[in-house]
């Protein structure tokens, strides 16, 4: 594989990344809703729908580079330049893929719950002292499974890989054994 084909297939997985960013992102767009729509209304709003709105689009040009533009970005970094060799050979075995991923997923489930609980847990502290029924902490519950979970994937990726390499081994030794 070419230095260049690399870094596209790189900005390209990038851009589809921002993409999740960015679907993610819509559902602010419920909050100022019900924020412009509440009695408590000030200027604040106005200036972080501003903000929002900024913000996503430049995630939109963002993408659209990404996605469509990437050799422009890999001239204006020089990012295929300073290599010895004008290829790359990856020899990358099974199980390292695997690891990979399931890290990469532990990530993405991580950086997902850190805010839902952070926000969860300031709503629970903030209503704990008021005359509300006590079931402020029910959406802690699988905030906190959810970062157990990812945390348990992280930094135990390669135990979990073994597990999966072994009951694969075992699934294919039954299958010849049948033959």
């Amino acid at each position: 594989m070419k230095i260049n084909s690399f870094w596209v297939i790189l900005l390209k997985i990038l851009g589809l990344w921002c993409i999740y960013i960015f679907l993610k992102s819509l559902t602010m767009i419920s909050y100022f809703v019900t924020l412009f729509q509440s009695e408590q209304a000030n200027g604040l709003q106005n200036i972080s729908l501003g903000i929002y709105i900024v913000l996503m689009i430049l995630l939109v040009v963002l993408i659209k580079i990404l996605l469509f533009n990437p050799n422009w970005l890999i001239d204006v970094f020089k990012l295929d330049q300073g290599f010895d060799e004008e290829t790359l050979s990856f020899d990358i075995k099974n199980i390292t893929i695997i690891r990979i991923a399931i890290i990469i997923i532990g990530g993405l489930l991580l950086i997902d719950t850190i805010p839902l609980f952070i926000s969860n847990l300031v709503a629970y502290l903030n209503m704990r002292g008021f005359d509300h029924d006590n079931k402020m902490y029910e959406p802690l519950v699988p905030n906190i499974i959810n970062l157990v979970l990812s945390l348990i994937l992280i930094l135990n990726s390669s135990g979990i890989v073994k597990f999966m390499d072994k009951r694969i081994n075992k699934i294919d030794e039954n299958s010849e054994n049948k033959e």
